[in-house]
């Protein structure tokens, strides 16, 4: 039970380093402004509003493409 286990660990392990190399490969492959727009969201803690404000855009807009950025980014690392 405990072999069976560890083997499930391991599995799970390398699944999560796969899904985070296809994840770093995805985001190299984002456009400049989609990139920008995700570092500014979420490696520098920015309100959606923050962020329409610093670019010019209504904050509907940026909710709008950080959505079809992500759902951009889950099927490029579901592939």
């Amino acid at each position: 039970l405990l072999a069976d286990l560890a083997g499930l660990a391991e599995d799970a392990a390398r699944d999560d380093d796969d899904r985070r190399a296809a994840l770093a490969a995805c985001l190299d492959r984002l456009p400049p402004p989609h990139r920008q727009l995700l570092d500014r969201r979420y490696a520098g803690g920015q309100t959606v509003e923050s962020i329409a404000r610093g670019i010019d855009r209504p904050a509907g807009s940026v909710r709008q493409t950080l959505y079809r950025v992500r759902e951009a980014l889950l099927g490029c690392v579901e592939r």
